[in-house]
């Protein structure tokens, strides 16, 4: 008996020892648990800030840093005296018939540096072409409503072409103009379809021919054109078949059809008119063309 005693005794103790093991191991693994879960949610708090820290650090459009450094350029540019070039600006209205060109992109560009390229003569009495300054100089020594003299380019022809031409008058008046030719034949003096604006600020479409100049629209007022002495205007023509349209400081100012089509390629022409005034002189530069292409 009393060895059966002894080892019931033993057995109570080792299952105390048993439990109080077991009781201690678990609160060692759910205090360990609590302490990461706190490590965490600490590390987790630390980490957003950090970033959000970041973020403000990073410079974005439109804050603060970017517009006083905006500031100072303008002002760094404006000390200079530079500004930034703008870019080129070519409006072409859905039914102007230049759409179908590349208006930055001529076939053919004279800017008048080359001598060689506009016939050059001093007729006393008559007229005076020759090419001065990158610009061709033309002189009508007389007023005369019949006659015209001009000056023709050798560097290019076209049939079916739009042409662009800058001038400025001289000491004009009235109904003392410039002009420019189209398919002016090498055969045929004179000849060619021609678009003329007056220094009073009209214009009209002549077709040159050797029984002398026939006004297909006769003089048509406009306030597109700049008018009067040292006056600047940008001719523009468009001849495709017998269709014409006329241009002037890029404005479209009227049209014409032409059933006979006498002229279909030639040379190009520019002259100075004198109605009025005695010795009128006028300028030419920027002279360019575009071939238009084939319209089914």
């Amino acid at each position: 008996m009393a060895t059966s005693n002894k080892i019931n005794i033993e057995r109570v103790l080792l299952i105390l020892v048993t439990t109080l093991l077991v009781v201690s191991v678990t609160f060692n693994i759910i205090q360990f648990a609590l302490n990461r879960g706190d490590a965490a949610v600490e590390g987790d708090t630390d980490s957003g800030v950090q970033v959000a820290q970041d973020d403000d650090a990073v410079s974005q459009p439109g804050d603060s840093d970017d517009v006083e450094d905006a500031a100072l350029t303008e002002t760094q540019e404006a000390e200079s005296g530079e500004t930034p070039s703008p870019e080129p600006t070519v409006v072409v209205w859905e039914d102007d018939v230049r759409r179908i060109l590349d208006p930055m992109l001529p076939d053919y560009i004279d800017d008048f540096h080359n001598k060689d390229t506009w016939y050059d003569y001093d007729s006393e009495g008559y007229a005076s072409y020759h090419i001065e300054n990158a610009r061709l100089v033309g002189i009508d020594y007389r007023p005369d409503e019949r006659y015209i003299y001009w000056s023709y380019s050798a560097g290019a022809q076209s049939g079916n072409v739009y042409a662009e031409l800058s001038t400025t008058n001289g000491e004009c008046s009235g109904r003392d103009s410039v002009g420019m030719v189209i398919r002016v034949d090498a055969l045929i003096t004179p000849s060619g379809y021609g678009l003329e604006i007056s220094c009073d600020g009209a214009w009209r479409f002549r077709r040159h021919g050797e029984g002398g100049s026939k006004d297909l629209v006769d003089w048509t007022d406009s306030v597109v054109i700049n008018t009067g002495p040292g006056a600047q205007n940008r001719m523009g023509l468009w001849g495709y078949q017998g269709r014409f349209v006329f241009f002037v400081n890029d404005v479209q100012v009227g049209n014409y059809y032409d059933p006979a089509y006498v002229y279909t390629y030639g040379f190009f022409a520019a002259y100075v008119h004198a109605s009025v005034t005695t010795d009128l002189q006028a300028y030419f530069d920027d002279f360019s063309i575009w071939h238009i292409p084939f319209q089914p």
